[in-house]
């Protein structure tokens, strides 16, 4: 027989309670009582190392050894927002440089050269946090764009 919870109080029920809500937290092993981690949550090396990609399939952004999945009916250690675990920060560039010519008689032109994300820089989703799966702490997709140039010519009279 199980227990689960009814108005806040233990109630037994005869068979496993379905799951409702948000997913099972996983448990994170060893934890000290000051919450301090015998295991590191993160992974090291730069960020093209960190990334999943053609060249490093398995790449991961979480350490998967630093949690385990909880047993079923049971309430993982870990907490609901991992404040340790960060996606990579958007960094993007824009460039726009622009030239007005006045050619007379209430005419001018204006040409513009454009570039958004200057650097080509990779922009990511976010991390992969299902506990089982096989891409658990992976960053397996990107976001926004890669570099866009755009030239621009304006007359006007």
């Amino acid at each position: 027989m199980s227990e689960t919870m009814s108005q806040g109080l233990l109630a037994p029920t005869t068979g496993p309670a379905p799951q409702t809500g948000p997913p099972q937290l996983p448990n994170i092993p060893g934890l000290i009582p000051q919450g301090m981690r015998p295991i590191d949550i993160g992974t090291t090396g730069d960020l093209a190392g960190r990334l999943a990609s053609a060249d490093h399939p398995t790449a991961t952004w979480i350490n998967d050894a630093a949690y385990t999945v909880a047993a079923a009916q049971t309430f993982g250690n870990a907490p609901r927002l991992e404040t340790d675990v960060r996606t990579p920060r958007n960094i993007n560039t824009d460039l726009s440089v622009s030239k007005n010519f006045a050619i007379g008689g209430g005419k001018s032109a204006q040409l513009k050269f454009e570039v958004i994300n200057l650097f080509n820089r990779v922009q990511t989703n976010s991390i992969a946090v299902t506990k089982g799966s096989s891409t658990f702490g992976q960053i397996n997709s990107q976001s926004g764009f890669m570099r866009l140039t755009q030239v621009m010519f304006r007359f006007t009279f």
